[in-house]
């Protein structure tokens, strides 16, 4: 190989090590995963969804005794998922959510 294209692949590896030095340093900063919980799905029903989920995760409480009476709502809850392509899960119940050090928990009662 000629001395011209040595030099130049000397600089582009130099280049790319300094860049890679620079990201080493640089921390990412991320925004803290929020997990909002509802113990009520009329609670979300009256709230900006895209609002809610830019930053989280939603988790729901379907202690309603009738399941006829919410599942209107779930389907409403899921169309306006859609529109916002979120994703929408069953999650059987009793069941644990466990969050890191990096994510908020709020928790919402029903009247709030």
């Amino acid at each position: 190989m000629p001395e011209e294209e040595n030099e130049v692949l000397r600089d582009v590896e130099e280049e790319v090590k300094r860049v890679l030095r620079e990201r080493r340093v640089k921390p990412v900063a991320r925004k803290p995963l929020t997990v909002r919980y509802f113990k009520s799905i009329e609670q979300v029903s009256e709230k900006p969804l895209e609002k809610l989920l830019e930053d989280g995760i939603l988790l729901i409480a379907l202690r309603e005794d009738s399941m006829s009476r919410v599942k209107p709502l779930i389907e409403k809850l899921a169309e306006r998922v859609k529109e916002v392509n979120g994703d929408i899960y069953l999650v059987r119940w009793p069941s644990l959510l466990i969050a890191g050090d990096k994510a908020r928990i709020e928790v919402h009662e029903p009247g709030s």
